[in-house]
């Protein structure tokens, strides 16, 4: 990837305490006194000092960093502002009468109205496109450490739906064993679900795609899923929903690659609680040549990055 320069002591100043240099400022023994307690001046400096040292001191101004490389390296398009101009209007739609309780919903988000949060939008966008183009352009290496790391596999499954899985009804029980007698004599598994499976996946012939032990799936199916190899199929599964008859399609490395590739898979999406590498907008930040104006301003943003790495290490090493 290509590194840029990004400046940031005018980013971090401006965050930080633009007051602190307010011309409105009373100066004591050459330093900008901000306030008074007692007699006892209160100095921006010191408060500067404080802030920049402080870990949420730090975080903000490695936010803030980052937020300018992301409008750099991703600019709003007029497709991003096509998204956000529906999104606000089907917002208005559903609380069309019920204004109040929407402001009141968005005071909770910690936004004032509308256009701020349309803005907050935005910015979402952008970076959700600027993590996309770094997954994209960094595949091969990514993908080798999520193979490493999470044992991935492609995955189908068929559910027999259940209201009571520890009681099962006479007709909720023969429908399992049917299941189970069709794949016994040789029924394909992937039209077994098209006609049997009580899940959204039957269409797909049962099938899940690549899932790993970030999947958000029930315990109980995971923990099967992660024990099996390519070509078993499980004995039913019981879990909140029924129970579950699973078949491992593939744990081939290169399969499993070309799949995640080709398709929005969850490799590809950093935004979400099991994505697999929680800490890989740290390592995106570091591809960045950032110049900074202030060694303080360097040596808070650049522990705080480190911190953050450190702990990824940790936690693979757990």
């Amino acid at each position: 990837m290509k590194r840029n320069k990004i400046a940031a002591l005018a980013i971090a100043s401006m965050l930080v305490l633009s007051g602190c240099s307010s011309t409105t400022s009373k100066t004591v023994d050459g330093k900008s006194a901000l306030a008074s307690v007692n007699g006892e001046y209160i100095f921006a400096d010191d408060i500067y000092d404080g802030i920049i040292s402080s870990a949420s001191g730090a975080q903000t101004l490695y936010q803030v960093i980052l937020q300018e490389i992301v409008k750099k390296e991703c600019p709003a398009t007029e497709d991003m502002k096509t998204e956000a101009d529906v999104m606000i209007s089907t917002i208005k739609q559903n609380y069309s009468g019920k204004e109040d309780t929407l402001k009141t919903q968005l005071k909770n988000m910690g936004y004032s109205d509308l256009d701020e949060y349309k803005d907050a939008y935005m910015t979402y966008l952008q970076y959700s496109e600027f993590m996309n183009q770094y997954i994209e352009s960094h595949f091969d290496e990514i993908f080798e450490d999520y193979y490493n790391l999470t044992s991935p596999r492609i995955v189908s499954h068929i559910l027999v739906k259940m209201a009571d899985p520890d009681n099962p009804t006479e007709e909720e029980a023969a429908k399992l064993k049917e299941v189970q007698d069709l794949l016994a004599l040789g029924k394909s598994f992937e039209e077994t679900a098209k006609e049997y499976s009580d899940d959204g996946s039957a269409s797909s012939g049962g099938s899940l795609g690549v899932c790993d032990n970030k999947t958000n799936f029930v315990e109980a199916f995971k923990t099967k899923m992660l024990e099996m190899n390519e070509g078993e199929v499980s004995e039913p599964v019981k879990s909140e929903y029924g129970y579950h008859i699973i078949k491992i399609d593939s744990t081939d490395k290169e399969t499993i690659k070309e799949q995640l590739s080709a398709s929005d898979s969850a490799l590809k999406d950093w935004s979400s609680d099991t994505f697999y590498d929680q800490y890989l907008e740290y390592i995106v930040f570091n591809s960045y040549n950032v110049q900074y104006g202030d060694e303080t301003i360097e040596k808070a943003v650049t522990d705080y990055v480190k911190s953050a790495l450190e702990q990824r290490e940790t936690s693979r090493q757990g």
